[in-house]
């Protein structure tokens, strides 16, 4: 009779031990992000608009060098002081 009173308080012990584990992970799995796949959404997210804003940037910096040299307004005599 004494084995069977060991071995249902080891029981007991054991049982206790991996509800602890159980609720240290469930605590570390709480505190971790939900979904990796959020964060690879994200990385081609972001990758994708620096790409896009590198293309504006370089489309804009060939515009401005297109264009003549000097302001748009020296056309109009008003703004053209050699009268």
């Amino acid at each position: 009779m004494e084995n069977w009173v060991f071995f249902y308080e080891y029981a007991q012990d054991k049982h206790k031990e991996i509800l602890k584990e159980a609720e240290q992970e469930r605590l570390i799995r709480k505190t971790r992000p939900k979904n990796k796949t959020s964060f690879a959404y994200l990385y081609f997210s972001l990758n994708y608009l620096g790409g896009l804003m590198v293309k504006i940037g370089t489309f804009l910096q060939k515009k401005s060098q297109e264009t003549p040299s000097g302001s748009h307004f020296s056309d109009y005599k008003l703004l053209d002081n050699k009268d």
